[in-house]
């Protein structure tokens, strides 16, 4: 895959940085969302990224060396605001309702919490550091974000870079093939050990009713042979443990989860960059293609060999640059010139490209399953 081309450039590092902190973003709801501007300190206006996550804003600007990820580095994955900044952009990274300093409760992927996202990026045009064009970039939550508000079409949302997300959180994160992923669920959960988290569910059956659910499943023989489970389900005072046991009561795919999934009949217009690697495939390799092969603008994809990203990402830095410069910009970065599709096959261990997905060449070998 071409990073750089002999006929075209991306912007060249040319400014300091200027970092505010305790930013805040109104929103409709009636509360105020917590961000840092990291903006070029040159004469501007200058086109905005904006990263929105529960995740502490301080850690997604930590200085150090890629490494592998962990569970304590899982969470850095709004990109480095300094290569931006020092590039001509404003990145903007905030948290999302009931996350850190910002107002409001924690519903994750909820309504209210995406609207707030659109606000953000309405706001973020019409600062007077910004030239009007907004972009999105990060992985996995500040990815899933970018595609759930990509269905409302915010006007001033140009592009979204948005590689490792999910589109469905039903089938890809909570119940993959029927059965529940407690164990993921659990190890992330840990970020969210200071959110003010709001029960959704609850709300939807009733707090009598969800007591009952809690009580049923702590009967069900299935949940008592997983020690985590029935940790959990004992200890819904915890406002994270109520948060994972209203997944552990709701198996059924209906009105709490459909609103958190990607619609792809509504909106998903703007210029759009997918991607995953095969070695994550149970939870972000399925999304990349689905957005890929449904989005209704301008697609990329790209999907590397079995290793996930590092903390920080720095992988696709110059390649988000490169796109964030044609679609934020107007520049000639060759990006028409590139096919659309960057596929890594590990057996033959080499790049290869195309138009479509899946690619011509893909031989398929149907499957005779019994029990």
């Amino acid at each position: 895959m071409s990073i750089f081309g002999t006929t075209w450039s991306t912007s060249p590092r040319e400014y300091g940085v200027v970092r505010d902190r305790d930013v805040k973003i109104p929103v409709s709801a009636g509360y105020e969302l917590d961000c840092q501007v990291f903006r070029p300190d040159g004469e501007g206006p200058f086109p905005v990224i904006l990263g929105l996550a529960p995740y502490p804003i301080d850690d997604q600007a930590a200085n150090f060396v890629p490494v592998p990820m962990r569970y304590p580095n899982a969470h850095m994955e709004a990109g480095d605001p300094y290569f931006y900044a020092r590039r001509g952009y404003v990145h903007v990274i905030g948290n999302l309702p009931g996350t850190g300093a910002s107002g409001g409760q924690f519903d994750h992927m909820g309504p209210e919490a995406i609207a707030a996202v659109y606000d953000a990026i309405d706001w973020a045009s019409k600062q007077p550091w910004s030239d009007g064009n907004v972009g999105m970039f990060g992985m996995s939550y500040y990815g899933m974000v970018q595609v759930l508000v990509a269905m409302m079409e915010p006007p001033a949302l140009k592009a979204i870079f948005c590689p490792f997300s999910v589109t469905d959180q039903f089938r890809d994160t909570y119940y993959k093939g029927g059965i529940f992923g407690y164990a993921f669920l659990k190890g992330w959960s840990v970020a969210l050990r200071k959110a003010r988290i709001r029960g959704s569910y609850a709300e939807i059956v009733g707090e009598e009713r969800f007591l009952e659910l809690v009580e049923q499943a702590k009967q069900d023989p299935e949940n008592q042979l997983v020690p985590t489970i029935m940790d959990v389900l004992h200890g819904i005072d915890d406002p994270v443990n109520r948060f994972l046991a209203e997944f552990i009561v709701n198996p059924q795919y209906g009105e709490h989860y459909a609103p958190r999934n990607v619609d792809y009949s509504q909106g998903c217009t703007v210029p759009g960059y997918f991607g995953a690697c095969w070695g994550i495939y149970g939870l972000h390799l399925a999304a990349a293609f689905r957005s890929f092969t449904q989005w209704n603008g301008p697609a990329r994809v790209t999907v590397g060999p079995p290793a996930y990203l590092d903390r920080p990402i720095t992988q696709y830095q110059d390649e988000s640059l490169r796109f964030f410069d044609h679609h934020l910009k107007g520049r000639d970065t060759g990006l028409d010139a590139d096919p659309p599709v960057h596929v890594f096959i590990d057996d033959a261990n080499e790049w290869r490209t195309g138009d479509e997905w899946p690619l011509p060449e893909t031989r398929f070998t149907t499957f005779y399953l019994h029990g």
